[in-house]
C-alpha cells in the first residue's frame, strides 16, 4: 500500500490545489464577472484524475522496469557465451599451437614443391 508520509502528502497537496483553484475562481470572477463554480465534485474529479495519473506512470515505469530487465538478462546471457567461448578458445590453445607449428614446418616444403612446378612449368612452355 501506500505510506502514511505520502498519504498525508497527497492530502495537503490535493488541498492545497483546491483552495488555489478558489483563489483563482474568485479572481476570474472580479476580472471578468463570471462566476465559476467549485463543488465537491470538482474536487473528487481532481483525486480522480491524480488517481489516473498515478496508474499511468506506474505503468510506464513498470514497462521501463521490464525493458531495462530484458537489457540486463541479454547481456548476462551475452557474458555467459563470451565466457563459455573463452573457456574454449583455452582448451584449444595447446591444439591451435601445434596446428601453426605444423604449418610453419610445412611452409619450406610447399616452397620447395612451388619451385619444383615452376621449373617444370618453364620446360612444357618453353
Amino acid at each position: 500500500g501506500v505510506s502514511a508520509d505520502i498519504k498525508t502528502a497527497v492530502s495537503k497537496a490535493c488541498c492545497n490545489i483546491h483552495q488555489q483553484v478558489l483563489h483563482t475562481a474568485n479572481l476570474f470572477e472580479a476580472r471578468l464577472r463570471r462566476k465559476v463554480y467549485v463543488t465537491p465534485k470538482s474536487y473528487l474529479d481532481l483525486i480522480s484524475l491524480y488517481l489516473e495519473m498515478i496508474l499511468e506512470k506506474r505503468e510506464e515505469k513498470d514497462v521501463s522496469l521490464r525493458r531495462l530487465q530484458t537489457g540486463v538478462d541479454k547481456i548476462d546471457e551475452a557474458n555467459n557465451v563470451v565466457t563459455s567461448l573463452q573457456e574454449e578458445l583455452t582448451k584449444m590453445a595447446p591444439f591451435i599451437q601445434q596446428k601453426i607449428k605444423e604449418a610453419e614446418e610445412l611452409i619450406p616444403v610447399v616452397q620447395e614443391e612451388q619451385k619444383k612446378a615452376d621449373g617444370i612449368r618453364q620446360k612444357v612452355s618453353g
